[in-house]
């Protein structure tokens, strides 16, 4: 489990704005950048509810990405099958600046209209014909996943995941808990015992746990034990049949108020690692290729 509420996952970027969204606006357009040799493409557009939308190109992946503008700047997310990436746009000259969580940085000029060309051809030749999102092994229809992205105002990345519609918690399949989410959303189910890989005997909602969910529950608990539980939206846990014996979250706020945030670790594609305070699950691929993972207890 997760030792934040994951609500940013959907709500994140829900800031004010100010509606204006004129054909000069200098966030709308084609946009193409380079990093370390790799050529990025960026297209973005305003969306309904005086958002942007759009998506990047980069090494063969199109990644869905979606904001709101705050003052001068946009600030919102890429969905990458790993997870979300929090990035934040601002003008720079004729094109835009866009830098992730991580703080690395790709500077994109808005696109001629030869390279735009360019960038038509290339997107038809990479962009696959139909959305591809699987949840706990089912296949979204694309009426149901634009209605999924239209009620929580974020893009979803093309990918497998699974998810537990009764305490909202969500991975990516053979993985472990990424975040939490509204629980009860109409998506496929149940899921699958064998969708997080297994390996524990620890089942939660039918879900045999992924190794890193125990060990995150061992750090808030310091123990865990074999066997069937439930677990619900608001954290609570027991054996399946029986009462609570727990709350999640509660101990995992406790444990951050009391200044016990766990050590988490990150990797890159180099294999170098990095520790951070605070503790909370995340997963996710840096706008600049970098994929992360970072878990409490590590």
């Amino acid at each position: 489990m997760t030792t934040k509420t994951a609500l940013a996952i959907l709500g994140l970027i829900l800031v004010a704005v100010t509606p204006q969204f004129a054909f000069a606006d200098a966030y709308v357009g084609q946009f193409l950048g380079q990093r370390d040799g790799e050529a990025y493409r960026l297209s973005i557009e305003p969306g309904a509810g005086h958002r942007y939308e759009g998506e990047l190109y980069v090494d063969g992946m199109r990644l869905a990405l979606g904001g709101r503008r705050f003052g001068e700047q946009v600030i919102g997310q890429i969905a990458s099958p790993e997870g979300y990436i929090d990035i934040m746009l601002s003008v720079q000259g004729n094109g835009l600046r866009l830098e992730d969580e991580d703080g690395e940085v790709i500077f994109f000029h808005r696109a001629t209209n030869s390279e735009g060309g360019e960038i038509d051809q290339q997107q038809s030749a990479t962009a696959p014909a139909s959305r591809e999102v699987y949840v706990n092994r089912v296949r979204l229809d694309q009426q149901t996943l634009q209605a999924l992205e239209s009620q929580n105002q974020l893009p979803i990345a093309d990918g497998r995941y699974w998810y537990d519609r009764y305490s909202g918690a969500w991975g990516v399949e053979n993985g472990p808990t990424a975040g939490l989410v509204i629980a009860g959303l109409q998506l496929p189910g149940p899921m699958p015992a064998d969708i997080s890989g297994g390996g524990t005997g620890i089942f939660i909602n039918g879900r045999e746990i992924h190794p890193l969910d125990q060990q995150a529950l061992y750090q808030l608990f310091g123990v865990t034990y074999q066997g069937n539980f439930w677990m619900d939206a608001q954290g609570y846990i027991g054996y399946l049949g029986g009462p609570a014996i727990a709350n999640v979250l509660q101990a995992a706020r406790a444990a951050q108020s009391s200044g016990g945030g766990s050590v988490t670790h990150g990797y890159d594609s180099a294999g170098g690692a990095r520790g951070t305070l605070g503790g909370g699950m995340y997963s996710g691929r840096t706008a600049t290729g970098k994929s992360v993972f970072w878990y409490p207890g590590m």
